[in-house]
C-alpha cells in the first residue's frame, strides 16, 4: 500500500512538472505574434530627503540590441515610460547598486515601486511578467557567475578546431546541465540556461582560435605558440544542432540577439545580405547552408536571422525600398517581424538625418591610412580616439567613468571607433547613447590600424593636440585622474 501511495505521489509530481514546463510555454506561444508598445510605470517613495539617484534601465529583445535608458532621480519619482517591444523585452533594471531583471510584454504594464523606510532601505515591489525572475536576480547572477567562471582541467593542448569543438561543447552541457538541476524556478532556469548557451557559444564556440588559445595557455603553453590560426571549415559549425535555436525558450534570454547577428557577420558561414537578393531567395541560400548544419530548414530561428539580416542593412544607413517593404510584408507570416521592421525602418530614417556627420561606416572605404583620415576631419582640435567594442565590458566601464571628463573639456573631439567584432546593429544602438563620432570598420582595417599603432588590447585611447600630433597612447583605462591630466597637458 505504502508503494503504491509512493508511486502515486511520483506520478503526481511528475505531472505537475509536465504542466509547469507546459505552462510556461504557453506564456512564450500567446506572445508569440505580437509587436507593440509596453509600458512601464516607475515609482520611488520616501526619498524626498535622500540623495541624488540614478536609474538605468537596459532593453533587449530577440531583435532589438542592447540600449540605454537612463533617469536621474532627485527626491520622489513618479514616471511613466513608452516601450516598443517585440515579442518579449527584457531588462536589466539598476538603481544605484541594486540590480533586477524586469520584462516586457506588447500592450501591457510593468510596474515597479521602490519604497524607501527611515533606514534608506528599499522595499521592492513588483507587477509584471516572470515575477520569478525578478525575485531571483541575485542567485541567477550569481549562479551565472560561478558557471560560467569554472574551469576546465584538462592539461591536453589542442591544435585542432573540431578538436576544441568537441571539447567545448562537453563542457557547455555539464555547466548546463549544473543550471537545469539548480534550485531556481522554472523561469529563471529557461532564462538563465538559454542566455548562458548562447553566451558561450559566441564566446568560445564561435571563435575557436581565440577558445584554443585561452584553453593552450592554462594548460601551460607558451603564449606565443599558443596563437594558433586555422583555417574553420563549415563542418567545424555542426555544434548548432545541439543549441535547439528555434525554441520560443530563447525569447527569455537577453542575449540570443547578439548570437543570432554573430551568425550573420561569420565570414565562414558568408550568408548573403538582404539588400542584395529578395526575401524568398535570401532564405533559400541560408538554409542550404544552415539546414545541414541544423538538421531543419525553416522555424522560428530562420525568421529572426533573416529580420536580423533586414536589420542589418537598415543599420548600413541602406533604408528599406518600397518594393522591399512589399517583399517583406508578402513574405513573413507572422506579422509582428514587418511590423518591427517598418517601424525600425522609419526610426533609421529619422536617425540618419540626425546623426549625419556623427556616426560614420567606413568599412568599405578604400584608404591607405584610416587613421589619418579621422584625424584630418576635425582640424585645429584636441582629439581623443577611443578604440572599444560593443563586447568589452571594461571599454564600456570607462566610457561612463570619463563622461564627467567630456562635460569639462567641450573643446576636446571624442572619436570612437570600432570593427565588424561588434555587431553593427548592436553598435548602432549603443552609440545613440554615447556623445561624439564614431567610425565603424572593417576587420582588416582595424587589423591594419592595430599594426600601424603596435596595440593589440582593447580599450585604447590616443591623444592628438590641435596639430594634429599624436602626444600619448595608453591601452587600458588609467583611471579619471590620469585621463585628466593627460588632456591637460595637450
Amino acid at each position: 500500500m505504502k508503494n503504491a501511495t509512493r508511486i502515486k505521489v511520483i506520478l503526481w509530481s511528475l505531472i505537475c512538472a509536465i504542466i509547469v514546463n507546459v505552462n510556461a510555454q504557453n506564456k512564450l506561444e500567446n506572445i508569440a505574434e505580437s509587436f507593440g508598445d509596453s509600458y512601464f510605470r516607475f515609482e520611488v517613495r520616501g526619498n524626498a530627503n535622500r540623495g541624488a539617484l540614478s536609474l538605468k534601465l537596459t532593453l533587449t529583445s530577440n531583435l532589438t540590441s542592447y540600449y540605454d535608458i537612463n533617469i536621474p532621480i532627485q527626491g520622489n519619482l513618479d514616471t511613466l515610460l513608452k516601450i516598443p517591444t517585440f515579442k518579449v523585452t527584457s531588462a536589466i533594471l539598476k538603481i544605484d547598486s541594486i540590480e533586477r531583471y524586469i520584462y516586457f510584454i506588447p500592450n501591457d504594464t510593468t510596474k515597479v515601486v521602490f519604497k524607501f523606510d527611515s533606514n534608506g532601505s528599499p522595499d521592492i515591489q513588483y507587477n509584471g511578467p516572470y515575477e520569478t525572475i525578478f525575485s531571483e536576480t541575485k542567485a541567477i547572477q550569481n549562479l551565472f557567475t560561478s558557471v560560467f567562471n569554472e574551469g576546465t582541467s584538462s592539461n591536453e593542448y589542442l591544435f585542432e578546431p573540431n578538436d576544441y569543438r568537441d571539447r567545448a561543447l562537453i563542457s557547455m552541457k555539464e555547466k548546463i546541465n549544473k543550471i537545469k538541476n539548480s534550485t531556481l524556478s522554472t523561469d529563471s532556469k529557461i532564462s538563465l540556461y538559454r542566455t548562458f548557451e548562447a553566451v558561450y557559444a559566441r564566446m568560445f564556440l564561435l571563435d575557436p582560435n581565440n577558445g584554443m588559445y585561452i584553453e593552450n595557455v592554462n594548460a601551460g603553453m607558451d603564449k606565443d605558440k599558443a596563437k594558433i590560426k586555422n583555417k574553420i571549415n563549415l563542418d567545424y559549425y555542426t555544434f548548432l544542432k545541439d543549441l535547439d535555436l528555434n525554441n520560443k525558450d530563447y525569447l527569455l534570454s537577453n542575449y540570443y540577439n547578439e548570437f543570432t547577428k554573430t551568425l550573420l557577420a561569420d565570414s565562414v558561414l558568408n550568408l548573403p545580405k538582404t539588400d542584395q537578393i529578395s526575401s524568398k531567395d535570401w532564405m533559400k541560400t541560408t538554409t542550404a547552408i544552415l539546414a545541414p548544419l541544423l538538421g531543419y530548414s525553416k522555424g522560428y530561428f530562420y525568421d529572426i536571422m533573416l529580420a536580423n539580416a533586414y536589420l542589418d542593412q537598415i543599420a548600413r544607413g541602406k533604408l528599406l525600398s518600397d518594393g522591399q517593404s512589399k517583399d517583406i510584408i508578402g513574405y513573413f507570416k507572422d506579422k509582428s517581424f514587418f511590423d518591427y521592421l517598418l517601424y525600425q525602418n522609419n526610426i533609421n530614417q529619422i536617425r540618419i538625418a540626425h546623426d549625419k556627420g556623427r556616426v560614420y561606416d567606413w568599412s568599405n572605404l578604400v584608404k591607405d591610412d584610416i587613421l589619418s583620415e579621422i584625424i584630418r576631419k576635425y582640424p585645429s582640435k584636441t582629439v581623443v580616439v577611443d578604440f572599444w567594442a560593443t563586447w568589452c565590458a571594461p571599454c564600456i566601464t570607462a566610457m561612463d567613468k570619463i563622461k564627467p571628463i567630456k562635460e569639462k573639456n567641450t573643446d576636446v573631439v571624442f572619436v570612437y571607433i570600432t570593427d565588424m567584432s561588434s555587431p553593427r546593429t548592436l553598435w548602432n544602438n549603443q552609440v545613440k547613447n554615447i556623445a561624439g563620432n564614431h567610425f565603424y570598420l572593417s576587420s582588416k582595417q582595424m587589423e591594419k590600424l592595430q599594426k600601424q599603432m603596435n596595440f593589440s588590447s582593447i580599450p585604447t585611447y590616443l591623444i592628438y593636440n590641435k596639430e594634429g600630433e599624436l602626444m600619448n597612447q595608453m591601452t587600458g583605462f588609467p583611471g579619471v585622474k590620469k585621463f585628466e591630466e593627460v588632456l591637460r597637458d595637450r
